[in-house]
């Protein structure tokens, strides 16, 4: 399980700086802390829906810098 992480955390970082603040927090919060996606729309003041919508671009982004 140690490669699977590895090569999470060397992608995060190259993509890191593509996104905004928001966008990068709506992923981590719901991808990596497993906040659920009401919670951290309340906590951004974002819409359930925009939440899904900026985690969805990073997880886009990862599995590319990945392949």
């Amino acid at each position: 399980m140690k490669y699977p992480r590895l090569g999470f955390t060397w992608a995060a970082t190259q993509i890191r700086e593509e996104f905004s603040d928001d966008t990068w927090k709506a992923f981590w919060l719901t991808a990596v802390e497993e906040i659920e996606v009401d919670a951290a729309a309340l906590a951004l003041g974002h819409t359930r829906g925009s939440v899904y919508a900026l985690r969805s671009r990073v997880m886009k982004r990862l599995k590319q810098k990945v392949e």
